[in-house]
């Protein structure tokens, strides 16, 4: 269980530069039914706990007496220093479902990596998932050890998820969460192939109209020409 003591905050603004100078981070908390409330909380603690929890780890605050349970919603870094400047906390109701979206952890030895046939990729890091606070998991377990293959892979409707536990609506069923690639010497090889094929079309293809022969001559004829021309016109004032 991860705790996190936090203060009430008065300052607000452009003014709280002062408290982060000070080691304090401010901090939002709401939720649905409930006003926002603003916060303080000791800097180091809090990066420590917004580390370990991410985004579906719920946290129980500490406030003025009193105990509420809450996910990390929304954290903002500077984007120079990279310290951290504001945490938005949402406080849950432990009897209602809520959003969260959940990482996955790989298990397993897939023979194609192992045997260097192919390389595994990971195209989807978290999986938007619906479920009470108390039954989120803290990850989804991806088990690789029959991947032999390339082209083998994991699809999110080859999921078991456990009771209680669903999908948001906004999740496409054939989305690859894992699959085993080529290697990549061999997609270079493959991209090689296509743009040699493409050569060959191109080079069957019908070929634009060749310059009509005499033309360059005649251009270059006409430059020669002119110049006398210049000379003549020279010659003419020069007689008057």
């Amino acid at each position: 269980m991860l705790n996190l003591k936090v203060q009430k905050r008065d300052v607000l603004g452009k003014q709280v530069k002062t408290l982060r100078q000070k080691g304090e981070i401010p901090v939002s908390m709401y939720g649905p039914g409930n006003d926002p409330i603003n916060l303080l909380a000791n800097g180091d603690e809090l990066l420590k706990i917004v580390r370990e929890a991410g985004t579906n780890k719920v946290i129980t605050v500490d406030f003025d007496g009193k105990k509420y349970s809450v996910l990390v919603r929304e954290v903002q870094y500077h984007p120079v220093s990279a310290n951290l400047v504001h945490v938005s906390l949402y406080r849950l109701d432990m009897d209602k479902p809520v959003n969260v979206e959940v990482p996955f952890k790989i298990e397993g030895v897939s023979m194609a990596v192992k045997n260097n046939v192919g390389f595994l990729v990971n195209p989807l890091d978290l999986l938007p998932i619906r479920a009470l606070p108390s039954q989120i998991p803290e990850y989804l377990v991806i088990d690789i050890s029959k991947m032999d293959n390339i082209g083998d892979s994991v699809l999110v409707k080859d999921l078991v998820l456990e009771k209680g536990i669903e999908l948001q609506p906004k999740v496409k069923l054939n989305l690859a969460i894992v699959t085993i690639v080529p290697p990549q010497k061999e997609i270079v090889e493959e991209v090689k192939a296509v743009a040699a094929t493409t050569t060959e079309t191109a080079e069957g293809a019908d070929a634009p109209a060749k310059p009509v022969e005499g033309a360059e001559v005649a251009s270059a004829v006409a430059k020669v020409d002119a110049k006398p021309a210049k000379k003549d016109k020279d010659e003419k004032q020069n007689k008057r």
